[in-house]
């Protein structure tokens, strides 16, 4: 546990440290800030050591804050759910529901599109194994996750954007074997507030 409180401490750093800028740049660009829910829906699954898997359909939800440091540089932290896991062939699935705190950098080349990248930290709230209609608390998965995503967005940040992004885990999930979370992740960002 002592891993995921230094990482996420990191990440923070990460986060306050890369919004500082020096006068010269606000002059020159008045910083803007983004505020916002997002949800959608994952497809996900896992890799390493695990054999016959099959991809899980889960959900996506959260909060999201964008702060644009120039026309094409921006930092979004996000608060967010993810329900996420894998499926067996013929013996059921997995359901795992963690709260993850993605931090991510954007580059805009273009004002409605996006290309991100950023690491994540997560923490497993609860981890189910469903079989023929019978659930079983899984005990043996690790409490906590991090790893890094990428992906895109497009849409106007003031009003709706669309973002497709891929999170890779880089800590095993159990402690016996390997078992790395691949999460697709698609879903519609709406602002409520910016400044």
């Amino acid at each position: 546990m002592n891993k995921f409180y230094f990482l996420l401490l990191f990440l923070t750093c990460l986060g306050s440290g890369s919004m500082a800028q020096d006068n010269s740049q606000q002059e020159q660009f008045a910083k803007r800030s983004y505020t916002g829910i997002k949800g959608g829906a994952n497809l996900s699954t896992f890799s390493g050591d695990m054999q016959n898997l099959e991809r899980q359909f889960g959900a996506n939800a959260g909060i999201y804050a964008l702060y644009m440091e120039s026309e094409h540089f921006g930092i979004q932290p996000e608060i967010q759910y993810s329900l996420q896991g894998a499926g067996e062939k013929g013996r059921g699935h997995l359901l795992m529901h963690y709260l993850a705190i993605p931090i991510m950098l954007k580059y805009y080349p273009a004002p409605s599109f996006s290309i991100q990248a950023g690491p994540y930290a997560a923490l497993l709230l609860k981890a189910k194994y469903e079989y023929e209609a019978i659930d079983v608390t899984d005990n043996k998965a690790k409490g906590n996750d991090f790893g890094f995503a990428y992906g895109f967005s497009v849409g106007n940040e003031s009003k709706l954007t669309f973002g497709v992004r891929h999170h890779v885990g880089l800590s095993s999930i159990y402690k016996d074997f390997k078992a790395y979370n691949q999460t697709v992740q698609a879903s519609l960002s709406f602002c409520i507030s910016q400044k």
